[in-house]
This record gives structure tokens, sequence and C-alpha cells, in this order.
């Protein structure tokens, strides 16, 4: 059973009282089929690494390739906190593989998420301490935001806050991206994930 670390509660009556909605308050941001290109790093069709079945967009990449990610376009307000949101299954044996990040053209990835064991354990960047544990196969719910403005980013796991960072303030050409980087998949591995109910929201506030 998947485990964000941030759920270990201290009385039963905690456990009945489901966490608010980080969501709440902001703005919901419109998107479409031209919100995002399709990146395929790799030699083969796009039809055998990224396909749409019922609202699920599944992608997957192989030992020895590159990287297939659903590059969203620039953030319309970079004085804000913007945020991306899905929910998100890991297929048994991905590993070694970034999943999501908020990047900038100019200033790097202030969130990057990577399943990093064969154990299906998520971690921000190359920080030790995982931010969720055994997450495989099993649909879970994502939220990532960052602020250029302040540097804080943050990470939600079903809701409750898993990882706060700071990184650094500024930057242009900030967006979103989801898929399959490939980090030292090992010979004959293969990264799946899959993605639904993608949202993606700004804290006008």
């Amino acid at each position: 059973m998947a485990v964000p670390l941030a759920l270990t509660v201290s009385s039963a009556s905690a456990v009945t009282r489901p966490p608010a909605d980080p969501t709440a308050g902001w703005t919901s941001i419109p998107w479409n089929a031209n919100s995002y290109s399709v990146q395929n790093w790799t030699h083969a069709p796009m039809s055998q690494r990224f396909t749409i079945t019922n609202g699920v967009y599944n992608i997957n990449v192989h030992s020895g390739e590159k990287r297939v990610e659903m590059r969203w376009d620039a953030w319309a307000n970079e004085h804000r906190e913007n945020m991306w949101e899905a929910d998100v299954l890991l297929d048994p044996g991905s590993t070694k593989t970034a999943i999501m990040q908020i990047k900038s053209n100019t200033d790097g990835e202030a969130v990057y998420i990577q399943v990093y064991d064969t154990q299906g354990d998520l971690r921000n960047d190359a920080e030790k301490s995982p931010i969720a544990t055994h997450m495989y196969g099993v649909w879970f719910n994502l939220k990532c935001a960052f602020n250029p403005v302040t540097g804080v980013s943050r990470i939600w796991i079903n809701n409750v806050l898993v990882h706060t960072g700071h990184y650094k303030r500024g930057g242009t050409h900030w967006y979103f991206k989801n898929g399959a980087y490939n980090n030292g998949l090992p010979n004959g591995a293969r990264t799946s994930v899959h993605f639904r109910n993608i949202k993606l929201w700004r804290n006008d506030h």
C-alpha cells in the first residue's frame, strides 16, 4: 500500500479528518491539447511511448532511451505561485526516472520528482530523504507548486504536504513537465507512468 511519509498521524481522530484541499481559493487554469507538446526523445514511434486511453495519459521509457514528457506552456504569470496537479500511477519496476518537473529554461528545476529505487519510493531531486514510499500500483494524487518570487516550492501527496523547498528566486520561462525522464534505468528495465485528471492552478491571492 502506498504510504506518503507525512501521513503518519498521532491520534485516531486525525485519521478520520481528511486533509484540506490545497487548491481552495486558487484560480483554475483551463487547458487543452494545444497547451502541451509531447517530447519523444527515443527512436521508437510516438504510439509506442505515449498514448491516451479513456482520459489516462500513458508514458513509458526504456533503458538506453532518454525521455518522453509532456511539456506544458510557459506560465502566463510568473509572479504568482503556480501548481500542477494529477492522479499518478507507477507500474511496478519503474525506477531511476523523473516523473514531474517544475522547470525554468534559465534557472533549472525547482521541483524534480524521481522514483529512485525498485520499491516505488519517491524523492525530490537528489535529496536523501524520500517524500513517499511504496508507491507502485496504486493511484495517488500529486500536487506540485512553485513561486519564483519567493523561491518556495511545495509538494503534496493525497493533499498532505510532504515537502517544502527553498530554491533560488527569479528565473524566467517557468513551466511544468510530466512523464518519464531516464536517470539511469538499468539494462532491460522500463518505467511506465500514467496520469489522469491533470489540472493547472495559480494562487492569485
